[in-house]
């Protein structure tokens, strides 16, 4: 009788459609989405759509001059030297995915899967951010995918030079920037 029972079971449980099985199975909590960015392989358009939900590491924005706003822009932008005015100072956030944060308070290399993303504010809005991937996709730059965009949906990201030559002065740090919050890295 047992073993009927136990063969009807495994039978039967084969016969729930895919919504069925997927509605049965608990949702993860917002927090557990924001973590699943830290996935060894993140995305980086599911990044620029959903880094707001990472961990915000500035308590306050922090002030940047024109010549450093203007450096982290896109590839596709033209020389901004016109944004040089009184109102050209702005403001940077900071966020990191769980991965990224546990490493950045202690020194060292970030681990794979690593996110952090830097958002300009206020007027000339744009936000760029860096991913460690695995040894081997730019190892002559510490392994980082770099991205930028102003709209998510005109993204540019990879191996952006322009990234990758400002972050060779923060090699010491894996190529992390961080005197913002104590932490080495060069200016």
């Amino acid at each position: 009788m047992l073993t009927a029972a136990l063969i009807a079971s495994v039978y039967l449980a084969g016969c729930a459609t895919r919504d069925e099985v997927t509605a049965a199975q608990p949702q993860p909590a917002a927090s557990t989405r924001a973590a699943s960015i830290a996935a060894t392989a993140p995305d980086v358009h599911d990044i620029a759509t959903r880094y707001a939900s990472l961990k915000l590491m500035t308590k306050q924005p922090i002030a940047v001059s024109p010549g450093l706003s203007t450096l982290c822009k896109s590839a596709a932008v033209p020389d901004v030297a016109a944004q040089y005015g009184p109102h050209a100072n702005g403001t940077v956030r900071i966020f990191m995915n769980d991965l990224a944060a546990g490493a950045f308070a202690q020194p060292g290399t970030f681990p794979v899967g690593s996110v952090i993303v830097k958002e300009k504010q206020p007027s000339k809005f744009g936000v760029g951010g860096m991913i460690k991937r695995p040894p081997g996709y730019d190892s002559d730059h510490g392994d980082w995918e770099y991205f930028y965009f102003e709209d998510p949906a005109k993204l540019d990201s990879g191996k952006l030079t322009s990234c990758a030559q400002c972050h060779e002065r923060a090699a010491k740090t894996d190529y992390v920037f961080g005197e913002w919050a104590g932490r080495g890295g060069t200016k």
